[in-house]
């Protein structure tokens, strides 16, 4: 199932479209989304924007490459890289600060969902090129 070229392509552009949202949201609704979304004091419009469009570029990133991913293995590593990061600094605020289960529903285990996703569909980017044009 996980070498399935529909699997990956279903993850990336699943991907594209959380980054993108992401990015939407903090970029031209901050405040919803610092308030339902991501609340980290104190509120900061200009770091919520920053990270907006970081999240814009990776979003359109796995768009540009969600006809073919497997040519685009480059980018298809950063962004997963950059997912578990995010994942991670995600965790370790959830259990540092023993955060309410509230935050883990609701932060930490959708963006670790997202860098799994893109972990369990690596090895359909493994095909090789005759396999995928099929």
């Amino acid at each position: 199932m996980f070498k399935s070229t529909k699997f990956l392509r279903s993850i990336v552009i699943l991907g594209a479209v959380f980054y993108l949202a992401s990015g939407i949201g903090l970029v031209f609704a901050p405040g919803w989304f610092y308030t339902y979304v991501a609340h980290f004091p104190p509120f900061n419009r200009h770091f919520l924007g920053d990270a907006g469009v970081f999240a814009l570029a990776l979003g359109i990133g796995l768009f540009m490459i969600s006809r073919r991913p497997w040519e685009h293995r480059s980018l298809y590593v950063v962004v997963t890289l950059a997912s578990l990061m995010h994942a991670s600094n995600h965790l370790y605020d959830a259990i540092a600060f023993a955060e309410p289960l509230h935050h883990w529903l609701t932060d930490a285990i959708p963006v670790s969902i997202v860098a799994i996703l893109f972990i369990l569909a690596w090895p359909a980017m493994q095909v090789e090129r005759s396999d995928a044009i099929r």
